[in-house]
């Protein structure tokens, strides 16, 4: 019983958390407006080159602008 005390007052100022480490960063709360059928469209007919572009287009409002793109 003495033990359960001791870790009691040990333990009684400490709070825990359980989201201390899932902050989400800027980039990751951000929704990128593109209707899925257009990146389907873009990934069928191979044109990865464009949907980058649109995508970096739509990142630039973000401040991820082409120069500093995260994803490249």
């Amino acid at each position: 019983m003495e033990i359960l005390q001791v870790l009691k007052f040990i333990f009684q100022n400490d709070q825990l958390s359980f989201t201390e480490n899932l902050l989400c960063t800027e980039e990751e709360l951000s929704v990128i407006d593109v209707p899925r059928e257009k990146v389907e469209e873009l990934l069928s007919m191979g044109e990865i080159d464009e949907l980058k572009d649109l995508l970096d287009l739509l990142w630039e409002g973000w401040g991820q602008g082409r120069d500093n793109n995260l994803h490249a």
